[in-house]
């Protein structure tokens, strides 16, 4: 586990060691969530990124239907 200090601006920096194993790189995002006195910081996965691309609600409803369930609808 590593310590990180948050600065007079709010802002941390993500130690290189988790930013390699994660391959992030600058703009990546990140999905922020607070869990009681915890912060859990996520990736956002892959196909969160093609939501929207097509413009098409109903589509991008099937890729989240089709990543929650593994199956087609």
């Amino acid at each position: 586990m590593e310590q990180i200090t948050v600065s007079s601006k709010g802002q941390i920096a993500i130690p290189k060691a988790v930013r390699d194993a994660l391959n992030l790189s600058e703009g990546a995002k990140l999905t922020l969530e607070v869990r009681g006195q915890e912060i859990v910081l996520s990736k956002e996965p892959a196909w969160k990124k093609l939501q929207g691309a097509a413009g098409d609600r109903e589509h991008d409803g099937r890729i989240r239907r089709f990543q929650e369930t593994g199956a087609r609808s």
